[in-house]
Parts: C-alpha cells; sequence; structure tokens
C-alpha cells in the first residue's frame, strides 16, 4: 500500500501465510542469543583451563626396570608447591635407595612427609635437583581412595585376574572375613559401606595386586588398631613386598627397627638419616621422636604376640553389604494432578486464569486481525475497497498492538508464575536434603544429589515455565484452527475427530510400573561416662558416634543425654552442644582465624598463624595439622561433651602426648568419648568399652 500497489485478497492472504511462517524463526533469535552468551562463557572456562600451568615433563626420570643399580634417587632436589613462593616446601634432598630395601619417613605434624612422597611421584613442582626412579610404582595415600563398585573392582582396578595372586593378597590384607558377600561385595560411593581401615586395607590389596617395583605408603596403618596393623606389616611389607623397594611414612615407631633406612623429616628437610639402631644411641631429634615410646612399644608387641592366631578365631569382623539406591524411575503417562499441582503452587493458581485470558485473547485478535484484512480487501482487481486504506491499517495496527500486548502479559505472568514455583520447589527440596538422614546420603550418590540440585532444577527455572506457555498458545491455536476451519471447509472435521479419537485411545493403553528398592539398616547401642571405646577395625566404633550425632538414627532402644531422649531434640540443638574431632577432619577455604591458648605455643611453632592460607578442603595441610585445628575448634566451644574419632591417628609420638594433656586439663569436667587405636588414648579413661562385629564384648 505504502508503495501504492494495491492490495487483492490472494495477496494479503499470501503476505500472511509468509508472515506466520516468519513467527518462529523471529521467535528463536532470543534463545540464539541466549545459546552464543553461555557458548562464549563455556569457551573462556575451557580457555582458562588450557592456560593453566602444565605439570613438568622432566620433574621425574623413570627409567625401565633393571637398568640402574639405584631405584629411588634424589640429587640436591628442593621443591615447593607454589613456585612463586620463596619458601620451599622440602630442601637440600639427598639419598638414594636400592632396590629391595625398606625406607621408613617419620617426623613431626607438618614436617613434609607426604609431601616427599608426592615430590617422589613428580606431583611436586622441581626447582633444582634430579629425580630418578626405576621402575613402576605404586602409591597408597593417607586419605584412602575407594572406587564405587565391588570389592574385586577396586583391587583388580582393570588389571587382569590372577586368582591364586588375589587370594595371597585378600590373606595378607585381612580381607576375608569381612567379604560377607563375597568379593563381589558392593562398598558403595567412596567406600561408604566400610569404616576407615577396611578402606586401608582395599587400597593397600590394590597396590600389591598391581605388581609394581616401587611401592609407596603414606602412613597406611594409622587407620588400623594395633592387631591389624602388625599383622598387615608382616605379611604385606615383610612379606609379599619383602623383595619390592617399599617407602613408607608412619608415626609408630614400633615398625621402624625392620627398615633399612629411616630418614627424619624436620622443616622440610632430612635432619637425620641411618638405620635404627645407629640412630637411637645419637642422641638427636630421632631420639625425641621415640623417647618415651619404647616401652608402649614393646608392650604392644608382647601385647600382639599374645593375641591367639587369627585365622582360628571366630570372624570379628563384618562388612554392610552394599545398598546403594537405585534411581527410582517411573513409566507411563504423568498423572493430571502433577501438572495441576504445578501450575497452582504459585500464588494457588491465581496467575493462571490471567494467562489463559491473555493468551485466548492473544490468538482472537490474531485471528481478526487475518479476518479483518480478507475481508475488506478487494476479492479482484475490478472491484472496488469496502474501505479506505488508511482505515484498512489503523484498524489492523490496532488488532497487531492488542496483539502485542497480550503476548506480553501472558510472557510476564508465565514468568512470575514460574519464577514463584521454581524458588518454592527449590526451597522444598533444599530443605528436604539438609534434613535428610545420613543414610539417605549413604545409599544415594552425589552426582545424582548434584544433579537434581542443578541440572533439574535448572530445567524446572527456565525450560518448564516456557514448555507450558508454548503448550497453552499451541493447545489454543489449534482450538481457534478447529474451530475457525470448518467454516471455510467442514469436510475437515472427518478427519479431525477420528485423528483425536486415537490419540486420547493410546495414551491409555501404556502400562505404569515403578521401580523402586528398599534399604534396610542396622544400627548399634551407644554408651556414656568418660569412655574410651577400642576394637577392631569395622567392630562399629565410628557408628556409636554417628548415633549420638543423630547422623544414623537407632532402629531399636533410645540414646539419652541427661536423660532426654535425642530423638525428641532438634539436630540443631543437639549438636551445637556436642563437640567432635572427626577421622576425616573438615577445614574450609580462607585462612585460620582461630584464638589459641592451651596448644598455641605448639601450633607457633609448625609456623601456622591466623593468617595461614587454607586451600578447599584444606589440601595445603597435612592430616596432623587438620586435626589439630579440629581441637582448637573444640577448645574453643568447651562443650560438655566431646567426641574423640581417632583424634591422634595422624600426628606423631610427642603431638598425641601434647593433645592428650591438653584434653586431660581442659576437659576435666566434661564426658569425652575416645575411639582410639592407640593405647595411651584411652588409658586415662573411667571406663573402656571393648566392640567386636557390632557387640559390647565387655567392660574395662
Amino acid at each position: 500500500m505504502l508503495m501504492g500497489i494495491p492490495l487483492r485478497t490472494g495477496k494479503v492472504l499470501t503476505a500472511l501465510a509468509i508472515f506466520q511462517d516468519l513467527q518462529n524463526p523471529i521467535y528463536s533469535i532470543p534463545g540464539f542469543i541466549s545459546e552464543l552468551v553461555q557458548t562464549k562463557v563455556y569457551l573462556d572456562r575451557i580457555s582458562a583451563f588450557l592456560w593453566l600451568e602444565d605439570l613438568q615433563p622432566n620433574v621425574v626420570q623413570k627409567l625401565p626396570k633393571g637398568s640402574s643399580e639405584v631405584a629411588i634417587e634424589i640429587n640436591h632436589c628442593n621443591f615447593s608447591w607454589d613456585s612463586s613462593l620463596e619458601n620451599l616446601t622440602l630442601r637440600d634432598l639427598n639419598f638414594s635407595v636400592l632396590p629391595g630395601m625398606m625406607v621408613a619417613v617419620c617426623g613431626s605434624v607438618g614436617s613434609g612427609k607426604s609431601s616427599l612422597l608426592s615430590c617422589i611421584l613428580g606431583e611436586v613442582p622441581k626447582i633444582s635437583g634430579t629425580i630418578k626412579l626405576c621402575g613402576k610404582e605404586a602409591y597408597v595415600s593417607q586419605p584412602p581412595w575407594i572406587l564405587s563398585g565391588s570389592i574385586q573392582d577396586n583391587i583388580t582396578s582393570g588389571n587382569k585376574m590372577d586368582a591364586n595372586k588375589y587370594d595371597q593378597v585378600l590373606d595378607a590384607c585381612s580381607l576375608k572375613k569381612d567379604l560377607e558377600a563375597s568379593d563381589q561385595t558392593i562398598i558403595g560411593e567412596r567406600g561408604i559401606n566400610l569404616s576407615g581401615g577396611q578402606k586401608q586395607r582395599v587400597q593397600i590389596a590394590r597396590a600389591i595386586y598391581h605388581d609394581a617395583d616401587i611401592y609407596l605408603f603414606d602412613d597406611p596403618f594409622s587407620a588400623v588398631d594395633a592387631h591389624t596393623g602388625s599383622h598387615l606389616f608382616k605379611e604385606c611389607l615383610l612379606g609379599l613386598l619383602s623383595e619390592k623397594t617399599v617407602v613408607y611414612v608412619t608415626h609408630q615407631v614400633e615398625i621402624l627397627p625392620a627398615a633399612d633406612l629411616i630418614l627424619v623429616l624436620e622443616d622440610g628437610r632430612i635432619a637425620e638419616l641411618g638405620k635404627y639402631n645407629g640412630m637411637l644411641n645419637s642422641g638427636t631429634k630421632f631420639m625425641e621422636l621415640v623417647g618415651g615410646s619404647s616401652t608402649k612399644s614393646n608392650a604392644l608387641i608382647s601385647q600382639d604376640k599374645e593375641l591367639p592366631d587369627e585365622e582360628n578365631n571366630k570372624s570379628e569382623e563384618v562388612m554392610q553389604k552394599g545398598h546403594v539406591q537405585d534411581e527410582e524411575r517411573e513409566i507411563g503417562k504423568v498423572g493430571f494432578w502433577v501438572y495441576w499441582r504445578y501450575i497452582t503452587m504459585a500464588y494457588k493458581g491465581a496467575l493462571v486464569p490471567l494467562i489463559l485470558l491473555a493468551q485466548i485473547l492473544f490468538h482472537g485478535f490474531g485471528i481478526a486481525s487475518n479476518y479483518w484484512m480478507a475481508l475488506q480487501s478487494p476479492q479482484s482487481d475490478e472491484s472496488q475497497p469496502p474501505i479506505s486504506g488508511p482505515t484498512l491499517i489503523s484498524v489492523y495496527a490496532a488488532l497487531a498492538v492488542g496483539s502485542a500486548a497480550c503476548i506480553l502479559l501472558r510472557s510476564f505472568f508465565t514468568v512470575i508464575s514460574g519464577y514463584k514455583t521454581a524458588t518454592m520447589l527449590f526451597s522444598k527440596m533444599h530443605l528436604s536434603i539438609f534434613r535428610a538422614p545420613m543414610s539417605f546420603f549413604d545409599s544415594t550418590p552425589t552426582g545424582r544429589v548434584l544433579n537434581r540440585a542443578s541440572t533439574d532444577q535448572s530445567r524446572v527455572d527456565t525450560s518448564l515455565p516456557s514448555s507450558v506457555g508454548s503448550f497453552a498458545s499451541s493447545l489454543i491455536q489449534l482450538l481457534g484452527a478447529i474451530a475457525v476451519m470448518p467454516q471455510v471447509a467442514w469436510p475437515v472435521l472427518i478427519i479431525i475427530v477420528p485423528i483425536a479419537a486415537v490419540c486420547i485411545w493410546y495414551q491409555y493403553q501404556l502400562l505404569k510400573c515403578q521401580f523402586f528398592k528398599k534399604f534396610y539398616a542396622e544400627v548399634l547401642l551407644t554408651c556414656q561416662r568418660k569412655t574410651g571405646i577400642v576394637g577392631r577395625t569395622g567392630s562399629g566404633k565410628s557408628t556409636i558416634i554417628q548415633t549420638i550425632f543423630r547422623i544414623i538414627e537407632p532402629t531399636v532402644g533410645h540414646v539419652f543425654i541427661d536423660g532426654i531422649d535425642i530423638s525428641t531434640i532438634g539436630l540443631h540443638d543437639l549438636r551445637s552442644r556436642l563437640s567432635i574431632i572427626p577421622q576425616d577432619p573438615v577445614k574450609f577455604k580462607g585462612t585460620v582465624r582461630f584464638g589459641l591458648l592451651p596448644i598455641g605455643e605448639e601450633i607457633r611453632k609448625k609456623e601456622l598463624n591466623l593468617n595461614s592460607k587454607v586451600m578447599e578442603n584444606g589440601e595445603n595441610w597435612s592430616v596432623g595439622q587438620r586435626q589439630l585445628v579440629c581441637l582448637a575448634r573444640v577448645l574453643l566451644r568447651k562443650n560438655k561433651i566431646l567426641v574423640l574419632d581417632e583424634a591422634t591417628a595422624s600426628v606423631d609420638t610427642i603431638t598425641d602426648t601434647v593433645i592428650q594433656k591438653t584434653l586431660r586439663q581442659q576437659f576435666s569436667e566434661s564426658t569425652v568419648i575416645a575411639v582410639a587405636h592407640r593405647i595411651t588414648s584411652v588409658i586415662d579413661s573411667d571406663i573402656v568399652l571393648v566392640l567386636d562385629n557390632g557387640y559390647t564384648t565387655r567392660y574395662i
């Protein structure tokens, strides 16, 4: 019209059809822009990762087996986790290990023992010097690393199955009695069904089955009791690995005499190096570590000799069966009430009528505008237009503005309703996750929980509201088309009615199935007063602590604190009045901020201060240092009930003595429950509770 071309009905209808085809591409432009922005974000993340500093390829020079007379050779090496800092993690390292030697590494907490093993593996940036390894190496870390799967999968770890060697490894690691469901026992994600000692033995078995030439053990016996530790040392290190090169970090001085070479680390350097007998009479740092523990070590050894043969005993330890739940699935039609609950959750569905009204008006204006253009346009070149051109365009523009306003209101109400619904659903899910019992996390993989809170929630936030809006638009558009089309060509009803009947019939022919699996768990009784709890690994010691903190709810019986059933107390009120030093210490990213009086001097000797940086999960701190920080926390809270779960398992004897003295002085009027493998940790307890296979065998 603006170009002077006369409007005719055929041209108008053709133009309207073209505009209809252009709607979907135009609608997709905002989504395309959003995806383009997301693509840039993804590319930036990938680019940032690719620009990270690569591992130095020449940190460790690896030689084939038998090509050198030395298994491990470190010459004048300096290492630092952060090469930009002047402070070195390890300095002036210079020693060599012959094939078949057994090397022990000891030292106080934070002296660099674990870092030394990481240096041998090539994980720490090398500043200077040379490292040579001859043969294949295997590493057993201090925090156990367990795969989700069966015992056999964890031990073989993709290697070819050798039945004879596999059986020998199970015997040496004292695992046969643990396999209630044989070696196909499913241990769950990250080994949640295993105790700390059982995890340690599984990864020791995996390393031995790997049949390497050089073995690196980072405090492998800290999580097991004295008897099991003695069995592992004799059968594994002195037995199956007697002809291998072994380097092990330990705080247990009773196993040092068997070493061919002992390294004593202090402040990141080798303070002493030699054999046990030669260093014992030197009166140096090694004597401080060993001093005061020789009597205890002899007592442990003699006690170990008096114990009956383990193979002749009744099975003392049983591993829980795997109970990782399969994801619950429903197959079939989604019920109407699911949709109804979703659309009426926000503001009790008050916006739903407004959304439908706006959508109906939008399509009504669209149909009206098409009718207007078709009816008011001339039928042919000879006929005159019923109305003038400006009037035709003005009415059409008014209908278009009304249509745009309606779709804007529909989109606005849909977004508001979708945002409110997504917020309510996320709040309920968030509350349910944080109030779920620990058994839920034991049986539900972490990835599944993360998917619910990220991917699925993202779809609820963005995709679901637009899908509901598109459904309403398509439904109303379909109804409008069905209402309009018979006016032009009524025979179309002959096709529409049978097709609609077939679609409705087919939906009701689906079979609805629901697959689920229930998990049954048994928990243990608990105790009171100043009590030491001892027993073999997997006997139920940590389960008692989990019951006290209501991480595990008892299926039978009750737990009382000051005569109050803890099941009637809120979790916040209960746990805020209890203190714990856990077996796996937890630290948060940031800096160390705590005021510490009783043990502050010991912390300052380790060069730790309030501004020390803490990486995520405290990865830049040793396990022993993290346990000292946990001790500082409980000292500050000074609750009347203190629980110690292997609180000193990863510290040296001197630090252990300081911690025990501090606990006796600061918690003399508190109830202390101590789970320990070291006799010195429970020797001053009023009561010692002995557990065996989840049962109380005796009080001492």
